[in-house]
């Protein structure tokens, strides 16, 4: 057999997935995306480079990362320092902690590396109706890589998903398109000034690519995560849902409830959280949203009740 050494830097595997797309799922992440969400819960996912976390939780203060590392980046005063701006990403401190107070977002695998893992469940995906998803971060970035997963994907059976935030060269894309046979695309807001005020981008290739794929694409769905303060009036909740009825080939509609669940990532990344929730009832306004998706939407709507 041909081996395949073209790589991809990912920084996660999820086996077992059921929330990614119909059945038993795989859901790769691949590192890097085009937008900066405020809110987005995979903080580690945005660089296309390998960061070192530190969790420091969990640091037990022994000291052993500051004796391995060269660079001088790690060392203690009330608390364990860590000075990234120094880091040469050796990763000795990572593979010397006990306590996995630091650890590495994303890795470099090639393609017969994750196909590898991939099959390991394949029998999941053929007892249940499930397969593979591409997600992120924003797999398009690594355009060659997911085209030889998706290939290889295919030879062997392989339900593929991709999930995407839609900001990509669509001709590129096109190329991938007959291998996918689920597409997640993401709708986050449709204001186009607030969208690059909270996602660093203008939204009008994203739209415009959505509404391509619908006419290109049998099977799409939609994912808008509900942001309190962003996406949550009624004039947003209009235009998303009106812009949706307008394609074709969209079978559902995913509505995501707000959470902080990658809080303890931002700290671990050195940064600050991107997004502070000033509601003061965050429950009610997500319940008013997704009633009124569902009253735009009608039958288009699925999981609307999820927390």
């Amino acid at each position: 057999m041909l081996l395949c050494f073209l790589m991809g830097t990912v920084f996660d595997i999820q086996r077992y997935s059921i929330d990614d797309g119909p059945g038993i799922r795989t859901t790769i992440f691949f590192k890097g995306c085009p937008l900066s969400c405020k809110w987005c819960h995979n903080p580690e996912g945005i660089k296309t480079n390998i960061e070192i976390g530190l969790y420091h939780d969990k640091c037990i203060t022994c000291k052993k990362c500051m004796e391995v590392c060269e660079m001088g980046a790690h060392f203690f005063e009330e608390k364990h320092i860590f000075n990234r701006d120094k880091c040469n990403f050796c990763m000795r401190c990572v593979a010397i902690c006990p306590s996995n107070a630091l650890i590495a977002f994303g890795g470099e695998v090639t393609v017969d590396e994750l196909i590898k893992e991939i099959l390991k469940d394949k029998s999941f995906y053929d007892f249940s109706g499930g397969g593979v998803t591409l997600s992120g971060g924003e797999p398009t970035l690594q355009m060659n890589f997911i085209k030889e997963i998706l290939s290889r994907c295919k030879d062997n059976n392989i339900h593929t998903a991709i999930e995407t935030c839609g900001f990509f060269n669509y001709k590129e894309f096109g190329e991938t398109i007959e291998m996918i046979d689920l597409v997640i695309f993401d709708v986050k807001v449709f204001d186009s000034a607030k969208h690059r005020e909270y996602t660093g981008v203008d939204n009008r290739i994203i739209l415009s690519n959505l509404k391509k794929l619908s006419k290109d694409h049998l099977n799409i769905w939609m994912r808008v995560p509900l942001i309190p303060g962003v996406n949550t009036d009624i004039q947003e909740i209009r235009e998303i849902s009106e812009f949706t009825r307008s394609l074709d080939n969209v079978k559902r509609v995913e509505i995501l409830p707000f959470h902080r669940f990658g809080i303890s990532k931002y700290k671990a990344l050195g940064i600050e959280a991107g997004f502070n929730c000033s509601s003061g009832d965050i429950k009610s306004e997500l319940d008013r949203s997704r009633q009124l998706f569902k009253g735009y939407l009608g039958e288009m709507l699925y999981c609307e009740e999820a927390d």
